[in-house]
């Protein structure tokens, strides 16, 4: 936790702004950086063709044509039965699309079955007041509950097939339902790349596995279906087979070309000096045309390849969320925002409208902007901190120390001011989805800190979503001396790392420690000091100086590696900030007290004379230090003892020296 405030801190952002649409369309012109968000256009209403009656009509006329005859049989010759249903849904207020959002579904803001002319920011229904939540749109699987008591409408009945998929099992991305344990083997679960699996991730055999079923059943084969249906509704310029209207196929016919969305995503990393850009990892990618819909995750390098294709203009979008990790934004000064219940959601960008080769080799990337109220700068900020999630995941694993939790929710804000620039509150990982009215957590969410916003209109609304997304960590982008620009890359990473380690910290000690321990102690620090970290000589420095050891510690560590290579300077001052900590008797600053030296001290050799420090101990490893970070150390006096204890006593009069020498 950056100082001062380890659970205030995380409020001082608010307003979200989805991250500015930069054309990859040609039809799209390109924007100004700094330009406001802008709304999504819409075209055509299109006549659904994956209506029940649609395709029950279509299916009588293939098995009309199969039987010989001519013309279009009646619409009740053949009655398929539903594998979806398509709602909007109107929640009243953020509870209600808090529910809404909790069930998994993919939300869209505008309708499934109308064209794009222009992908924006956001869609807001016209007849929708600006101040109330807009509808969202939906297809629901057969069987599959949602709450009732909110506002919504069922506009159709579907069948839902890919005519893509031949007689493989299509993987259906609009079940919700995870398949979490398989816990009959017999079961089929699989993940977004038809791989068999068991995760958050995986998904039962969707209900929609039926539709596949009567299809074979009657002999139809899906291409001859998906061309008549698209006959039928006047979207002849879907067809696979344009030549064949109405006709089933019995001969090989050259298909319209399909496309897999595929390409690399990036963020510009201002501080490498190999690379300008480096890729974005773990982000999540979405396509979508009509009802066919799909997403993938980009790897190590960005990359990214999406199963389902695409004959047709489709849709691409990303949000800043992946199994381990969503992450949320608020950005109190932007002054357009109107839209405060946006921060439910996961901060997304909305890439464009891609068509043929372009959708195959897309590249994006997402580029730093100097002013922090920008779209960009949030965008830049939550991918450089998506990206800090999977080097903190990857040292450690690297390490073998204990991982950072899965299923974090980390805030981002464009706020900046002083050493507050992030914190560690872990509050979903302690709470759960809902804080306690009367915890630590809730109260600090409810505190005067609040006013830093500038904005009482939408504190509450805030303070609400935060309550039902409680924050494990936050971090503040806003550069400290400049109050209008954006922090650099390896500024927000070490935060990020800092405060990464702080979640491995309390997964190793358990939440209960954290609650009991780490928030009371820093709670009452403020209150006492208006400084989190309080003072040195306080009943609650020990737990401080223990927890904070270890964030500042890992936190330049960790950064000083991802930097080894492609920053040689950055890198430097990252071991220049452990190796030359000077510690005092009488501290008037943390730096003095917080003994984040002393570990880096444990596993290194030598010690500048300015310091003062007596080190003579080196044959320590990060995972031995680890070791000693144990639910009953209270002070550093307890972690040199847990350490020792864990370690074979390994040079215990060289360390009892340099921990008095830090004055412990």
């Amino acid at each position: 936790m950056k100082n001062p405030y380890l659970v205030f801190s995380i409020l001082l952002f608010f307003c979200i702004t989805g991250c500015k649409r930069e054309s990859q369309s040609p039809s799209n012109e390109a924007r100004q950086a700094d330009s406001p968000r802008t709304m999504t256009i819409l075209g055509k209403k299109r006549q659904n063709p994956y209506t029940v009656q649609v395709v029950s009509q279509a299916l009588g006329n293939l098995l009309h044509q199969q039987s010989g005859k001519s013309g279009d049989a009646t619409v009740g010759l053949m009655n398929m039965q539903p594998t979806h249903e398509y709602y909007r849904f109107k929640p009243a207020n953020v509870g209600e699309l808090m529910d809404l959002e909790e069930t998994g579904f993919d939300l869209w803001d505008f309708p499934l079955d109308t064209d794009v002319e222009y992908l924006g920011d956001y869609y807001h229904d016209p007849t929708v007041p600006a101040d109330q939540i807009t509808w969202m749109y939906t297809c629901i699987p057969i069987g599959v509950s949602f709450p009732a008591s909110i506002q919504h409408e069922k506009i159709a009945d579907l069948f839902l097939f890919d005519e893509d998929s031949g007689d493989e099992w299509d993987w259906d991305p609009w079940d919700p339902t995870e398949c979490i344990e398989c816990p009959d083997p017999t079961e089929d679960c699989w993940d977004p790349w038809g791989r068999p699996t068991c995760g958050t991730m995986a998904r039962r055999s969707p209900k929609g596995k039926s539709g596949d079923e009567q299809l074979r059943t009657v002999g139809i084969t899906k291409e001859a279906l998906y061309d008549e249906v698209m006959r039928l509704t006047g979207n002849e310029d879907e067809m696979i087979h344009p030549n064949q209207l109405g006709k089933q196929i019995d001969a090989p016919v050259a298909p319209a070309r399909r496309y897999r969305p595929a390409g690399r995503i990036t963020v510009t990393d201002t501080d490498n000096q190999t690379t300008t850009t480096v890729g974005v990892q773990g982000l999540l990618v979405k396509s979508r045309r009509w009802f066919k819909l799909d997403h993938t995750y980009t790897n190590a390098t960005g990359n990214f390849s999406i199963g389902k294709q695409y004959r047709k203009a489709a849709v691409i979008i990303t949000k800043f969320k992946n199994n381990n990790v969503t992450v949320r934004g608020v950005s109190p000064d932007f002054a357009t925002f109107i839209r405060p219940w946006e921060t439910v959601f996961p901060i997304k960008k909305n890439i464009g409208k891609f068509t043929g080769t372009s959708m195959e080799n897309l590249t994006y990337n997402f580029p730093y902007n100097p002013s922090r109220t920008s779209n960009e700068a949030m965008c830049f900020a939550a991918a450089t901190t998506l990206n800090a999630v999977a080097e903190a995941r990857q040292f450690n694993t690297q390490l073998g120390i204990a991982q950072v939790p899965t299923q974090m929710c980390i805030w981002i804000s464009n706020r900046f001011g002083g050493e507050a620039s992030a914190t560690a509150m872990m509050a979903r990982q302690i709470h759960g989805n809902f804080m306690p009215p009367n915890s630590d957590a809730a109260t600090m969410v409810n505190s005067d800190v609040l006013n830093f916003i500038g904005n009482v209109t939408h504190k509450g609304i805030i303070t609400q979503i935060m309550a039902r997304n409680s924050p494990d960590i936050s971090l503040k982008y806003g550069m400290h001396i400049d109050a209008e620009q954006t922090r650099f890359t390896a500024e927000i990473s070490n935060d990020a790392l800092h405060e990464l380690s702080h979640a491995s910290h309390m997964a190793q000690v358990g939440g209960l420690y954290w609650k009991d321990r780490v928030h009371n102690a820093y709670a009452a620090n403020f209150i006492a000091h208006g400084d989190a970290y309080g003072e040195k000589g306080n009943t609650r420095e020990g737990i401080v100086a223990v927890v904070e050891a270890w964030g500042y510690f890992m936190g330049s560590t960790l950064n000083r590696l991802k930097y080894f290579t492609d920053n040689p300077v950055i890198a430097q001052n990252e071991l220049d900030r452990l190796e030359n900590q000077r510690p005092l008797a009488n501290p008037t600053s943390h730096f003095n007290w917080i003994p984040y030296g002393m570990l880096h001290d444990m596993t290194d050799n030598g010690e500048p004379l300015f310091t003062g420090v007596t080190d003579q101990v080196n044959t320590y490893t990060i995972p031995q230090i680890f070791s000693g970070y144990r639910n009953n150390v209270l002070d550093v006096q307890g972690l040199k003892n847990e350490i020792l204890s864990r370690n074979g006593n390994q040079q215990a009069a060289e360390l009892n020296t340099l921990v008095t020498s830090y004055f412990w």
